[in-house]
């Protein structure tokens, strides 16, 4: 589904599990040291999909935000 200057793969519910993160000159942005497993309420067994949401106010659709590559984890 087209969403900002991207496409989100992550599915129909949202749910923010970190803060948002301030990224340097290069990109770069620390981690936050919430643990997903713990903000996202996992179980062993459960497969979730993740996307990373980011301001983006020179994209190239004037959306002012993209997203990342989709990322899917099969807790154990």
């Amino acid at each position: 589904m087209s969403f900002g200057d991207g496409l989100r793969c992550a599915g129909q519910n949202v749910i923010r599990i970190t803060a948002p993160l301030l990224s340097d000159g290069s990109g770069y942005a620390d981690t936050s040291g919430v643990t997903i497993s713990a903000q996202g309420a996992v179980a062993p067994g459960d497969l979730k999909h993740y996307q990373g949401w980011y301001r983006d106010p020179a994209g190239p659709c004037s959306a002012s935000f993209n997203l990342t590559n989709g990322l899917s984890v099969s807790w154990l």
